[in-house]
């Protein structure tokens, strides 16, 4: 679904993949890009997962969405605001990758190159 070019087949891959309830969010902040990326803010926003019994992972993913959709709905100091809250909860629950996308999303610039390149992701950067 990441890399479907078809934006009705995309929405439907992901459609599939919320049926799973017993499955605790399986799906991380690229899957809620490529909703947006597709027209489909909808169903990012399916993907948030708050509530206390979530998984710490899945609230984090969560707080990350919620930052995606703010920020394709143009609402600028709002998703810096929601991007630097997702670093730091991907700090605290450590996934690099989505730390440093996050910190590029709060405009971050410094702080998110030094972490992509230490992944080897130059190309994520320049694409930013």
């Amino acid at each position: 679904m990441l890399v479907e070019e078809n934006g009705s087949t995309a929405a439907a891959l992901v459609e599939e993949l919320l049926t799973f309830k017993t499955i605790d969010n399986p799906l991380y902040p690229d899957v809620a890009r490529a909703c947006v990326r597709h027209a489909r803010p909808d169903l990012a926003e399916r993907i948030i997962r708050s509530d206390e019994r979530a998984s710490t992972r899945a609230r984090h993913v969560g707080a990350t969405v919620k930052a995606i959709l703010a920020e394709a709905l143009g609402e600028r100091d709002e998703a810096t605001r929601l991007y630097t809250e997702a670093a730091e909860r991907w700090q605290e629950y450590p996934f690099a990758l989505e730390r440093g996308l996050c910190l590029l999303g709060a405009g971050r610039v410094d702080e998110a190159a030094q972490i992509l390149r230490s992944l080897g992701a130059e190309a994520l950067l320049a694409a930013a």
